[in-house]
């Protein structure tokens, strides 16, 4: 699993690239950590995720919980179907904002 960040104004991007297990969930915890604390608008571009177990979807759902409630918010663009499959399966899908393009998860954390 390869994690990079870039930035679009005030939202970072988290691009996530290979497979998200039980192994690489942990690096994406702690690579988040910052983000959290400072309460950011993250969008988590999934275009190159090919797979995500319950680890790393636990990842992703602690921030989804967590950053609203200290004034961040989470985004999710360019799921692949496996991916968006598992947060429809689970039933997260209703509770998140998923979007096709990057530019649009952005648009919707920072309208302006």
């Amino acid at each position: 699993m390869e994690i990079s960040m870039s930035s679009e104004g005030e939202v970072s991007v988290i691009h996530l690239n290979g497979r998200l297990d039980m192994f690489s969930s942990h690096h994406l915890d702690d690579y988040l950590k910052p983000f959290l604390v400072e309460g950011k608008k993250l969008v988590f571009d999934c275009s190159n995720l090919a797979f995500i177990c319950s680890a790393g979807l636990r990842v992703m759902i602690s921030a989804l919980h967590y950053l609203p409630e200290h004034h961040g918010a989470v985004a999710f663009s360019s799921m692949t179907p496996p991916v968006l499959e598992l947060f429809k399966l689970c039933g997260i899908e209703p509770r998140c904002i998923i979007e096709p393009t990057i530019a649009a998860a952005v648009k919707r954390l920072d309208p302006d």
